[in-house]
């Protein structure tokens, strides 16, 4: 449950890439045939003159992650995913990738956040599907799954799957229209049941939150991960990690404009392979900078991403 990835082809005839859905960027990419990087080695790599229907721009592209880079060029070609096809699709070919790609489980990024992010120009696949009237409505909601291999989780594209959840969504506008970025306006630690429950308010200020599939852990800067990491017991490894005693600890309350979602111990906490148990909270970002609400948060909640709307929902 580090990543999330699936099946997506380009080109015609179809030639079949693994991609992390990414909430977090903008652009979709695969390794080009002309990629000779460590990454690109016993990978799927898309050929344009294999497609009937592939066109190379040679326009350049440019992708920065915090993990890394990558560079290639923009191609134009059918794309066929989970029963839709959305002919001209823009994407770029990678010619280099950063290190960081080495051994993955997906060969590409199929970014879901607004064109106005992006740093190539490209039409993300989800607004072109929107253009083209493709959708029943302009939305895709997500369903991450905690177990490992298993492939319940799910992106539902033009509309919302009750079933994956209870109670009524919640709607917490955009802060902006280039990522799924909302306003974070307080923390806190909840400790107890029922009655005799207890917040404990951080004092980290206002901030906003990106929410990212793309990230496994919640980042934020040093010093909001040592407040957040102080409260829940969790002490510093260095590198921005932490670890934390193993069983029972106290809930983390996040508010995200207003509307206040919780983290229990077990849904904030993962545990590797030795047994040792590593906070959810991570440093890394720049201090008073915003929060990246990755799959430690997003599995505790189906999120529903309103194009149209310029909103999230969560429940």
């Amino acid at each position: 449950n580090m990543y999330y990835y699936g099946t997506v082809q380009l080109g015609t005839p179809p030639q079949s890439f693994k991609v992390n859905f990414d909430t977090g960027s903008v652009d979709l990419w695969v390794p080009g045939a002309q990629c000779t990087s460590n990454a690109c080695r016993s990978v799927n790599k898309y050929n344009v003159a294999a497609s009937s229907t592939g066109e190379l721009t040679r326009r350049p592209f440019r992708i920065r992650y915090v993990t890394g880079s990558m560079t290639g060029l923009v191609a134009r070609d059918t794309l066929r995913f989970g029963g839709f096809t959305v002919p001209q699709t823009e994407f770029g070919q990678s010619v280099q990738e950063a290190d960081f790609f080495v051994g993955q489980n997906f060969e590409g990024i199929f970014g879901l956040a607004f064109p106005s992010a992006s740093s190539s120009g490209m039409t993300p696949p989800i607004f072109r599907m929107i253009q083209q009237r493709q959708l029943d409505a302009p939305v895709f909601s997500v369903y991450l799954g905690s177990e490992s291999g298993r492939s319940d989780s799910e992106i539902l594209f033009g509309g919302i799957n009750s079933s994956r959840f209870n109670g009524e969504l919640k709607y917490v506008p955009l802060a902006e229209a280039a990522h799924w970025r909302v306003p974070l306006t307080g923390a806190a630690t909840i400790s107890g049941n029922g009655k005799a429950r207890a917040a404990s308010p951080l004092s980290i200020g206002e901030r906003s939150a990106i929410l990212d599939t793309g990230s496994t852990l919640i980042v934020m800067g040093d010093r909001d991960a040592s407040l957040v990491n102080q409260a829940i017991g969790a002490r510093s490894v260095g590198n921005g990690l932490y670890i934390i005693p193993c069983g029972a600890g106290p809930t983390l309350a996040i508010r995200l404009g207003e509307h206040v979602l919780e983290l229990t111990k077990d849904q904030y906490t993962l545990q590797d392979t030795s047994g040792v148990c590593v906070s959810g909270f991570a440093g890394g970002l720049d201090n008073g900078s915003g929060w990246i609400l990755g799959d430690v948060f997003l599995r505790a909640y189906y999120t529903v991403h309103d194009v149209g709307g310029r909103r999230v929902g969560l429940a």
